[in-house]
Formats: C-alpha cells, sequence, structure tokens
C-alpha cells in the first residue's frame, strides 16, 4: 500500500515522537523535545528523499524464488517522489513477465524500481525515470538445470542457476562503487567482478561476458585492453601490454581494487581444482561458462583460465632504479607482483583457488595475464 506524506503516518523510526496521553490533540504535528511538546512545520515537498528501510538491514533486500524470480518482502519502507510506500505483503517480480522491455538474456544486469502505487517491475536500465532505483541482480550464465561440478554443492547451485543470488544488491547493501554491475558479494573478499577483464573493461567500467580477455600479448585469442580516458585515452588506442601498472590503471577507472591471495582463494572456492581452461573453450581467449571454473560465488572463468595480477607484493633484497614505470617516475628495488589462479595452458595439477605465481615483476606481460577485481562492501550507518 501507498503511505501519505503526512508526519503521522511515518514509521517511528523517522521521528522523535511520543504516544503520552499528554500529547495535543488539536490536529497539528507535535514532536517531544527536551521533556516538552514543540510544534512541527507543516510539511512540504518530499519529506524523506532518500529514506530507505528494509525489514532485515543485515542481508540483501532481494530474495531469489527460482531461477528468473525473486521477491521483494512485506516491511520495506521507502519514499518514492513524493509518496512514502510500504509494502504490506511480499511483492514478486520475474524476468518472464516483468521486465518492461525485451527478453532476460544470460550474462546481464537487471535492475528493480519500486513504484508510489507500491507496484514494482524489472529494467536493463539503471536510468528509468518511472519509480525509484531500489536494487538489481545478475542474470549468470549458469544453467537453470546445470548440476553441481568441483567444490559447489547443490545447495551453491540453487544460488547459482540463473540470477545469482550472491550478486543481490540495494541502496542499503552494495559495493562502494558507482554501479554494481557485473559484481558478486563473496563475503571476507567483498565484490568481486563476475568476469575477467575484457579489452573495453576500463572504458566500460564493469565486468561482463563475451568480450576477448584483456593480455599483455595478443595471441590465444586474447586482446591488448583499450586505454580509458582518464589516463589519456581516445575509446581505441590500446596499452600494447598488460604490465601492474596497465593492470592498476584499468581498476582504477573501474572503482575496483587488486584483490589479495587470501580474498582470491576464498571467492574462487568451489571449482574444479587442477584444471585448466584448455580443451573446455568453445572459443579460445572469450569470455564464457566452463561450469567446472565457475566458484561458488558464480565466478566465471575463476581458475585455470587466465593469471590475475593480484594485490600482493614482495621485493628482492637488493635492487636498482629502473623505467618500469611508463615515464610516471623510476621504480628502486626488485618488486614481485603475485600471480593468481593460473592460465589455461598450465600443467593438470597447477591450477585452482590457491595457485600462485611469485615471479613476475613490474615490467612483466605476457598473453596469459590479465585483470579480475574486487571492492568493498559499503556500509551504512
Amino acid at each position: 500500500m501507498t503511505k501519505d506524506r503526512t508526519l503521522s503516518n511515518l514509521p517511528n523510526t523517522l521521528r522523535d515522537m511520543a504516544s503520552e496521553d499528554d500529547a495535543p490533540s488539536d490536529g497539528k504535528q507535535y514532536a517531544r523535545k527536551n521533556g516538552a511538546w514543540t510544534e512541527l512545520a507543516p510539511v512540504t515537498g518530499d519529506p524523506l528523499p532518500g529514506y530507505f528501510a528494509k525489514p532485515v538491514r543485515a542481508t540483501p533486500l532481494l530474495i531469489k524464488t527460482g531461477a528468473t524470480s525473486v521477491k521483494i518482502p512485506a516491511g520495506l519502507v521507502a519514499a518514492v517522489g513524493t509518496a512514502v510506500v510500504e509494502l504490506e505483503a511480499d511483492l514478486s517480480l520475474a524476468l518472464d513477465t516483468d521486465l518492461v522491455s525485451g527478453t532476460a538474456v544470460a550474462g546481464a544486469d537487471y535492475f528493480v524500481y519500486l513504484k508510489d502505487d507500491a507496484s514494482a517491475y524489472l529494467s536493463a536500465s539503471e536510468s528509468e525515470t518511472e519509480g525509484r532505483l531500489i536494487g538489481g541482480f545478475h542474470y549468470g550464465l549458469t544453467g537453470h538445470a546445470e548440476a553441481a561440478t568441483g567444490n559447489k554443492t547443490e545447495a551453491d547451485m540453487v544460488k547459482l542457476r540463473g540470477i545469482n543470488s550472491h550478486s543481490f544488491w540495494d541502496l542499503a547493501w552494495r559495493a562502494n562503487k558507482q554501479t554494481n554491475r557485473g559484481l558478486t558479494y563473496c563475503e571476507v573478499a567483498g565484490w568481486v567482478d563476475i568476469y575477467l577483464a575484457d579489452e573495453l573493461y576500463a572504458v566500460r567500467g564493469y565486468s561482463a561476458p563475451g568480450g576477448w580477455i584483456a593480455a599483455g600479448a595478443q595471441s590465444n585469442g586474447r586482446k591488448f585492453p583499450v586505454i580509458p580516458e582518464a589516463y589519456g585515452g581516445d575509446g581505441s588506442a590500446n596499452y600494447g601490454k598488460l604490465t601492474p601498472f596497465v593492470a592498476w590503471d584499468m581498476l582504477n577507472s573501474a572503482g575496483m581494487d587488486s584483490i589479495s591471495y587470501q580474498q582470491f582463494s576464498h571467492a574462487m572456492y568451489g571449482v574444479q581444482e587442477g584444471l585448466a581452461a584448455s580443451g573446455l573453450e568453445s572459443t579460445i581467449g572469450r569470455i564464457e561458462h566452463y561450469p567446472q571454473l565457475t566458484s561458488r560465488f558464480g565466478i566465471e572463468q575463476a581458475t585455470g583460465t587466465q593469471w590475475i595480477w593480484g594485490a600482493d607484493k614482495g621485493a628482492s633484497s637488493s635492487g636498482t632504479w629502473n623505467s618500469h614505470a611508463d615515464g610516471r617516475g623510476q621504480v628502486y628495488s626488485g618488486v614481485v607482483v603475485v600471480l593468481l589462479g593460473a592460465s589455461r595452458d598450465l600443467a593438470a595439477g597447477r591450477p585452482g583457488s590457491r595457485a600462485s605465481y611469485w615471479n613476475y615483476g613490474l615490467s612483466n606481460s605476457g598473453w596469459n595475464v590479465g585483470v579480475r577485481g574486487r571492492r568493498d562492501h559499503l556500509i551504512l550507518d
């Protein structure tokens, strides 16, 4: 139902009003202040333009009910335009029936809009004008009937088939960045890119399937990453390599961070350990779905496909000045940056959620090294 905009009809958490019998009863609005009743000014405009209160604060608002359906639980209270909407019953939404245009496409993000009449709809756009954007999710590449593989359980698969429930986000449960597209929540690892970075990752600002894996050489189907505008790019010129410096440019432009070894081992768990992608690919170099190499959080090509530059670094005991930083100063020391996960060509037994390589430095770049980012969870007081 839709509540009216008078202050008396807003939830008690929004106002400091008491229920004592001595409250004035002249029809005006009052609040208790320093032990006395104080008349409030009349409400004009939108009283709480950003108000959003979930029934359970410590979990995502959305609840998965099927491979293509979710529900918004009863108890949500949110401002929508000049109305304050309170859901008195669960509100169900399905990609088959509530998507405003087109049909659902696997590997895409969808957004939930709440309207001032307490109805809702789904859209592939983040910029709809009707209603208020309150959350969204990723409709992943995991098939609706896909069986468990690797270290994933049936319970894991229920969360991953179709809509990825780990990707649920809302206004009070999201990544600390501008968009939640292409992300899945991995608990201690925060929000992690579902897909490896492709050649347009830094320009687009989020991970997506279907493109070519970004790498430091254009072989085995890989492509050089395109330079983002923030670092002088024109939308088409590429770096011609993928060193750690390039990886950091890409992640910075997408509002992401490097993932640590510890975070990686947690986020990528669920894959078939020891398995490389060679022999699984439909198209070599394409960002696509391999059931065995999907993590329990729905991260695609999580291991055994492309090494990624990690956050952990080391250094030798002796060093020298070098010019690896692309003209942006020199670096003294022999810095080592960890590689994580393993590439498609690695021998059986070596790839996996704890696979790492500690012998590449700031100048290294190769076809088998790429990028995947992560971001902190946004905590709202």
